[in-house]
């Protein structure tokens, strides 16, 4: 089973096992060396907690990012329909629409030649 962690700290981790298991089975004195594989093993465990956070904070990332792109798209459909909006107050529904009617007739023209 492959977990989300990088292979850095599932190497450690497998370290960290094969040290414990080797001073188990030493018979001399273990307390300092005890000591040592349990700061070791806080290390990974610190390790492990930052990696969770950080892949939650890419996730919320990505999220965000695709959230400021649907606005930002919308934001545009919103600046064009403020847009068409202006020009009618100023000129009114009917010249308006003549003026779309007739740029639009010159790109089928373009179009067609």
């Amino acid at each position: 089973m492959k977990n989300h962690f990088s292979s850095k700290t599932n190497k450690a981790r497998q370290a960290l096992t094969v040290m414990i298991v080797l001073l188990n089975r030493y018979q001399g004195k273990k307390e300092e060396q005890q000591e040592r594989l349990k700061v070791f093993d806080e290390l990974i465990n610190y390790t492990i907690k930052v990696e969770i956070e950080l892949n939650e904070s890419e996730q919320k990332y990505s999220e965000l990012i695709m959230e400021l792109g649907r606005l930002r798209s919308l934001n545009k459909e919103l600046a064009q329909l403020h847009y068409i909006s202006e020009k009618v107050h100023e000129k009114g529904v009917k010249m308006v629409v003549d003026e779309s009617i007739e740029r639009f007739r010159g790109r089928l023209l373009e179009i067609s030649k």
